[in-house]
């Protein structure tokens, strides 16, 4: 379970957490994240827009536009 609520610090933990359960001996750290945001065009075609997440806010932002989308 990944929590929506924190900040870029705590989800690249979160995300080293998964990483380690997944991958036990060839688990590495994060050090970027990446999120390719959904948007749909006025024609109802469907575009990923690669965001990368540089503070708190990015983090905040991901959530939201996933939020719309789910």
């Amino acid at each position: 379970m990944v929590c929506v609520d924190v900040t870029l610090s705590g989800l690249k933990d979160q995300l080293n957490k998964i990483n380690g359960r997944l991958n036990h001996e060839d688990a590495i750290m994060m050090d970027n994240v990446k999120y390719h945001h959904m948007s749909i065009d006025s024609d109802g075609h469907v575009q990923f827009t690669l965001m990368k997440l540089q503070g708190d806010d990015d983090v905040i932002t991901m959530f939201f536009a996933f939020g719309q989308y789910s």
